[in-house]
């Protein structure tokens, strides 16, 4: 019954630590993706604080799952470190191939705003830079002892 028990947690752990990165990364690509400007309410994007705080309980949900799991930080930086790496490529992306800022263009979207740019890549380098300070550490740590 013990057993039962653990493996329950330990599936909830994972769960909560891969829907919370995937939402993370879905919800900062999604700052930088081009905006429908045909839609009759012109409802998305939402502002950038409620970015903010969806992206705050997506980590709220990783931290969880990793102590759940009881995941070792240097492999929670290894994870932040490919996931950051992961959004820098899809922010890079979206912003290569975003619409003209200026001019007429054929289709109905729009450039995201340079804040919601800026916003998404402070998030990605952060994960990034989080993700290999947890790397840097434990080499450091493998040196000494």
């Amino acid at each position: 019954m013990q057993d039962m028990w653990r493996i329950i947690r330990y599936i909830a752990g994972i769960v909560l630590l891969v829907g919370g990165l995937f939402f993370f990364c879905v919800l900062t690509v999604d700052m930088t993706a081009d905006i429908d400007i045909g839609g009759p309410m012109n409802m998305w994007p939402p502002p950038g604080w409620v970015y903010l705080i969806l992206d705050a309980i997506c980590v709220l949900l990783v931290f969880i799952g990793m102590r759940i799991i009881k995941l070792k930080p240097v492999v929670g930086g290894y994870i932040a470190s490919f996931v950051g790496l992961l959004m820098l490529v899809m922010i890079i992306r979206n912003h290569i191939n975003a619409p003209a800022r200026e001019g007429v263009g054929g289709d109905d979207y729009v450039a995201a705003d340079v804040g919601s740019y800026l916003l998404a890549y402070t998030l990605a380098v952060s994960a990034l830079c989080v993700g290999l300070s947890f790397i840097i550490q434990h080499i450091g740590k493998r040196k000494i002892s």
